[in-house]
């Protein structure tokens, strides 16, 4: 990982996190000084230096804010959600934009949170039980929700990094929840693109993809009674992996509770899948699902995308937003296949 080490630079903090549109094309960035100063324990070049004290042991609860969530209590918790000491965005007031010519910007207010996925120091999620997976999927429901019901309404994102090639900063295994005032980019291109297929269809383009790739087989990695692991037919890097529910299901923060652990057991199958036939490669995960504040959609489905991170982004990558990946899904899908777990 890259950290931000250029003291010439003499930054001045802002006194809050900024939304800035690209004048040119409908593309947001956060301008957030807040991140500066926030603690690194891997380096570019050799082993990963632990800190003194892992702010996200157990028996360490001082060293962040306090929790927002905890499950099952503050004594014996098993996952804990607290404010990011350094977040990326802040406040609760609502999306004031501001034009001046070519330049538009907003307060880039919203909710920066840090998902502790153990209280034990562990780096990588595959090695924990799928029961305690499914405590993970609980918190990340219970923020959602939590982030479904604020005023004005927010859009969230909840993301991993495993792995300093995956953006890491610290090792202890941790998600974030990032919300926004407006719709993040990618997100608001699915939500748009699964309108227009059923504008023109009148099915949910995901309902179809999946009923299309259980009758081909070939890119489908493991299935369950209710959830499917894809290897993505279009996919940005080597083996990145789709979980989707089989029955449509807009909300992430909706699935029935009774489908939790059955996610937990899926989602660990296919982390260990990842561990060792990849050798513990540096991965990102993420959820991507209808905002929680919005009525359940015929035209949108609920997905997790896994990436592990085996080659890098670069030039072309940049410049064209075409990334370039050198192993075939279909071939990805039958070796992930062939992975005892």
């Amino acid at each position: 990982m890259l950290a931000f080490h250029v003291p010439e630079f003499r930054i001045e903090p802002l006194s809050r996190p900024e939304l800035r549109k690209d004048p040119i094309i409908d593309r947001w960035v956060i301008i957030s000084t807040d991140r500066l100063g926030r603690p690194v324990e891997f380096v570019e070049d050799g082993p990963a230096q632990p800190l003194a004290r892992c702010p996200f042991c157990r028996g360490h609860e001082a060293l962040t804010p306090p929790a927002t969530y905890v499950s099952p209590n503050e004594e014996s918790w098993l996952v804990r959600v607290v404010p990011n000491t350094y977040p990326a965005v802040r406040g609760r007031t609502g999306r004031v934009a501001a034009a001046t010519g070519l330049f538009q910007n907003a307060e880039a207010a919203g909710l920066h949170e840090v998902i502790i996925a153990c209280p034990h120091h562990e780096g990588s999620l595959s090695r924990l039980p799928p029961l305690h997976l499914a405590e993970l999927v609980l918190a990340f429901q219970a923020r959602l929700r939590h982030l479904g019901m604020l005023e004005p309404p927010q859009f969230p994102v909840i993301f991993n990094n495993q792995g300093p090639a995956a953006g890491a900063s610290l090792e202890h295994a941790h998600a974030q929840l990032i919300s926004l005032p407006i719709p993040p980019s990618l997100m608001a291109r699915e939500w748009q693109a699964g309108e227009r297929y059923y504008r023109d269809q009148g099915r949910c383009v995901f309902c179809d993809l999946i009923e299309a790739e259980r009758s081909r087989g070939e890119r489908v990695v493991e299935e369950s009674d209710r959830f499917i692991v894809l290897s993505a037919y279009a996919a940005r890097f080597p083996a990145e992996c789709w979980i989707l529910p089989k029955r449509h299901q807009s909300h992430f923060e909706r699935i029935e509770p009774s489908a939790v652990p059955e996610l937990g057991e899926v989602f660990s199958r296919l982390l260990r899948r990842l561990d060792r036939g990849l050798r513990q490669p540096p991965l990102n995960f993420y959820v991507h699902s209808s905002p929680p504040f919005a009525a359940e959609r015929e035209d949108y489905h609920w997905h997790l995308e896994i990436l592990p991170r085996l080659t890098g982004i670069a030039g072309f990558e940049w410049a064209a937003d075409v990334n370039i990946n050198p192993v075939p899904p279909e071939q990805a899908a039958a070796y992930l296949r062939s992975i005892e777990v």
